[in-house]
């Protein structure tokens, strides 16, 4: 091989390394918005656990409360997180390794990340030939879309809730809900004597 098809097959394994590097780097950066979709959810998920352990559902809108509905806002906001930390792991994983194709072949970088994250424990054994990287990449995007679609599960279900303890109107006069008034005859009820009828 004279030296110019060397040099053009050099040049042509570099660009490689760079493309493979570039990829590996856009997807890291697709993998970091699912920090601001984990921060979204926690806060809705706080939220909800709010209403159960404070008893907000007693006030207009209580007839209409439903315990489970409240508690699966909570749910959905633990499954997102489960998500979010596979997400945010495979992020620094791309970040890292975007940084190791400088200089190297694909199926070799990719090999020795293997063989290291097998050695940390955190995979299986490797098989051969590794996976490549567009397969890792749909793999990570799949946890991406599930843990956004937790998410705005999570979100409609927060706001149908809220709508609902949010549609009692005021009925006026005396600035009494109606959900007050329907709840005044039930605890006169619970306080009346046996055998009194009202």
């Amino acid at each position: 091989m004279d030296a110019g098809s060397e040099s053009g097959a050099l040049s042509a394994e570099a660009c490689a390394a760079r493309q493979q590097a570039f990829a590996a780097a856009a997807v890291a950066a697709l993998l970091d918005l699912g920090a601001r979709v984990d921060r979204f959810s926690n806060w809705l998920a706080v939220l909800g656990l709010a209403v159960l352990a404070t008893g907000v559902f007693y006030l207009p809108g209580g007839d209409n409360f439903d315990a489970r509905a409240w508690a699966a806002v909570v749910v959905l906001g633990l499954v997102q997180k489960y998500f979010a930390l596979r997400v945010g792991l495979d992020a620094r994983l791309f970040a890292l390794l975007s940084r190791g194709f400088e200089g190297e072949g694909a199926a070799t970088v990719l090999a020795d990340f293997d063989r290291g994250m097998h050695a940390a424990g955190l995979i299986k054994a490797p098989g051969e030939p590794a996976r490549s990287l567009a397969s890792r990449s749909q793999g990570a995007r799949r946890l991406l879309r599930l843990q956004i679609a937790c998410m705005l599960v999570q979100c409609l279900l927060f706001l149908y809730l809220a709508a609902v303890a949010a549609s009692v109107v005021p009925s006026g006069g005396d600035g009494e809900t109606v959900h007050e008034l329907n709840w005044r005859p039930r605890a006169a009820a619970l306080h009346a004597e046996p055998g009194h009828v009202a």
